[in-house]
């Protein structure tokens, strides 16, 4: 029920606070939504973190599962965003795009996945340092 629903939000939001570096901000983001600011990262290393941080699940269910997420990611340099709605706009839309995939860990952020080879794959690119990155979460 409802009870069960809040306290694993509240565990989800705890581990989310615990997995982050203490300049990230965490913050719930609607009803099952977090948002999360990565503050200083570029791309590549942004989807590193939210590799590192989704792999062991959000939270123990009852049925001794895991809580896992859907992960929209954006970025203010590299997709060419200068308001912050526009940039958590789009980390939304990728969060949807990764709800609508059958492997619903997925991370969406410019058809790559959050897999280990997506994140080589990213880190191969330049890095721009003093960049923000923008991370959606839901919880399914």
């Amino acid at each position: 029920g409802h009870d069960y629903g809040d306290r694993i939000l509240g565990e989800v939001g705890n581990n989310l606070v615990h997995r982050f570096r203490r300049s990230d901000l965490v913050v719930r983001w609607g009803g099952e939504e977090f948002l999360i600011l990565l503050p200083e990262l570029d791309r590549a290393r942004a989807a590193e973190v939210l590799d590192r941080v989704m792999l062991p699940g959000l939270a123990k269910l009852e049925d001794g599962q895991v809580q896992k997420a859907s992960v929209g990611l954006s970025e203010r340099i590299e997709d060419a965003i200068a308001l912050p709605h526009n940039l958590i706009d789009l980390a939304d839309q990728r969060m949807y795009d990764a709800k609508k995939r059958r492997d619903r860990e997925d991370l969406v952020e410019q058809g790559y996945s959050g897999r280990r080879s997506a994140v080589q794959a990213l880190a191969s690119q330049s890095a721009v340092a003093g960049n923000t990155q923008s991370a959606d979460h839901s919880i399914n």
